[in-house]
Order: structure tokens, then sequence, then C-alpha cells
């Protein structure tokens, strides 16, 4: 509970308001927590499932070109969550 309370809960409600600056209207509170807790969950499991990571992408380690690869791929994810959002304003 403090950990979720004094770091991830801050954390994923700062997503939440990002979120829903440019979400529509009619997406729900709860469509926004769980698209934050999702994104953030891809973050984590590089995180804490480095082992698995590792393996699945037949690296050695993380270095500097796979954390850009990582990074590259998170922002790509934020980008579609967001243009998904975006979508839906334009529609």
């Amino acid at each position: 509970a403090i950990i979720y309370e004094g770091v991830m809960e801050p954390m994923l409600l700062r997503l939440v308001g990002l979120l829903r600056a440019v979400a529509p209207s009619d997406v729900t509170e709860p469509q926004l927590r769980l698209r934050a807790t999702m994104l953030v969950g891809q973050i984590l499991t590089v995180r804490f499932c480095r082992a698995s990571v590792l393996r699945m992408m037949g690296w050695q380690d993380l270095g500097e070109a796979e954390r850009a690869q990582i990074r590259e791929t998170a922002r790509a994810n934020l980008r579609a969550i967001f243009t998904d959002l975006n979508a839906k304003v334009l529609a």
C-alpha cells in the first residue's frame, strides 16, 4: 500500500490526466485508468521481467541500442493511445 500510494498512484493519476486532456468527453474514467495502467505495465514488464525480455529478444544485455529500441517502442505505443483518443474526437 505504501509503494502504491506514494509512487504508483500519483504517477498513474498524472498519466490519466494527460490522457483525459486529449480524450473525447465520452471516454470514461475507467477506460482512461485502464489505458494508463496498461502503458505503465509495459514499462514495468521490461524493468521487472528483464530476464524474460532479454531471452525473448535474443539480447545478452540492455545496452544503449536495446534501451533505444525500448524507448521507441514505448513512445510508439503512447502515440497509438493518443492517436486512438484523437480519432474518437474527430469522428
